[in-house]
């Protein structure tokens, strides 16, 4: 992968989360975190797996679209899913100033979640307000040349103006697979069931080990037997922290459409 722009914001998670995938090819289901809660190299192999998997542009990150997608089909509710449950409330769909779009209250408040869990990711642009999509710019720093599809994607403007487009937080493979570990220890007995149905429903295989689907389904014991709760402590706070992003977007809103000029229809009196 090219290096990345010096004028792209990337924001590095905990120095001791893993920046690569495991070295060793595993070849039967075995524990996803040593005795320290760090990931084997099992787990970061299936992690490494998954991610390509939802990268179908070859970018090497992960929009919240995709993100939540993945959400979508480890059968999460609408609920659980942090960010499409905010783009898709009607706040949402009245943002229609020149600087937002109807994802930037759930992009900020996403990227809160992130930064509060020391997830890896990057900061990029949408590409206009009120549609789905981020940006590379192909013509100046392209990720991954010759891969990556230069209608998909542009890097974001610097400096962000008033009237310039939104940042979005993409997941690199390090920060995907620090955000699932996290929701692992949070809820092992749950997340367990529903990456054991994503590994199903997408029929990872892998030709080398002949491992993920070919294995059948994960035993219990490649997680914890009870969720670590320093983690469920760690994310209900990063939860609520992040939720507070999205009330004051909230306000902004109700503001927004306080200064809008009213429209007023003018009728004949009709005697």
């Amino acid at each position: 992968m090219a290096p990345i722009p010096s004028h792209v914001t990337i924001v590095h998670g905990s120095s001791s989360s893993p920046s690569t995938p495991g070295t060793s090819a595993p070849r039967s289901w075995s524990a996803f975190f040593n005795a320290d809660l760090a990931p084997s190299p099992i787990f970061l192999a299936l992690m490494e797996a998954l991610f390509l998997h939802c990268d179908s542009k070859n970018a090497g990150l992960m929009a919240p679209e995709a993100y939540s997608k993945l959400l979508d089909d480890m059968g999460i509710p609408l609920a659980e899913n942090f960010w499409k449950s905010r783009v898709m409330r009607p706040t949402s769909t009245y943002l229609q100033d020149e600087s937002l779009s109807r994802e930037t209250p759930a992009d900020s408040a996403l990227k809160r979640l992130y930064d509060k869990l020391d997830i890896e990711h990057i900061m990029y642009a949408r590409r206009v307000p009120g549609t789905f999509g981020v940006w590379f710019n192909h013509e100046r720093d392209v990720i991954n040349a010759g891969r990556t599809d230069p209608d998909s994607f542009r890097v974001a403007p610097e400096p962000h103006g008033p009237t310039s487009s939104t940042p979005t937080p993409m997941l690199t493979l390090r920060g995907f697979t620090q955000i699932t570990a996290c929701s692992l220890l949070e809820n092992p007995t749950t997340m367990l069931e529903r990456l054991t149905r994503v590994v199903s429903v997408y029929a990872l295989y892998d030709d080398a080990t002949k491992g993920w689907y070919g294995w059948g389904p994960m035993p219990r014991s490649v997680l914890p037997a009870e969720p670590d709760p320093r983690m469920v402590e760690r994310m209900s706070d990063a939860i609520s922290s992040a939720s507070h992003v999205e009330v004051t977007w909230e306000g902004k809103v109700g503001i927004l459409l306080l200064l809008r000029p009213c429209l007023y229809t003018f009728r004949p009196l009709v005697p």
